[in-house]
């Protein structure tokens, strides 16, 4: 994954509130688009149902905020890398995480 593919897929849509990572994290349960035009399923379906996405539980030490459910999106960009999607109210905490982590950031 090349470090502009990364930007457009932070740049979805779906994921600037909480209610677009909740329904794009059921979707990804169910397997299936939430109810659209066919042009949106099209595009939901080529984004997010192509088995990149997964729905898994977070370790207890990267656990964010409790009310967003202990099963988390994730990325998964190759069997080893696997990127978790943050919600807005969470990202300051996990950025400031890595930040801090004298192995991983700059802290």
């Amino acid at each position: 994954m090349t470090t502009r593919d990364l930007k457009h897929v932070n740049a979805y849509r779906e994921f600037r509130t909480p209610q677009g990572i909740d329904a794009v994290r059921n979707a990804v349960i169910a397997n299936a688009p939430p109810a659209g035009t066919p042009i949106q399923q099209a595009k939901f379906t080529a984004r997010f149902l192509n088995g990149n996405w997964i729905v898994a539980p977070l370790p207890p030490a990267q656990a964010g905020h409790a009310g967003h459910g202990a099963n988390r999106l994730k990325y998964r960009v190759n069997p080893v890398m696997v990127l978790l999607v943050s919600y807005p109210d969470e990202r300051d905490n996990f950025m400031g995480r890595v930040w801090n982590d004298r192995t991983r950031g700059y802290g």
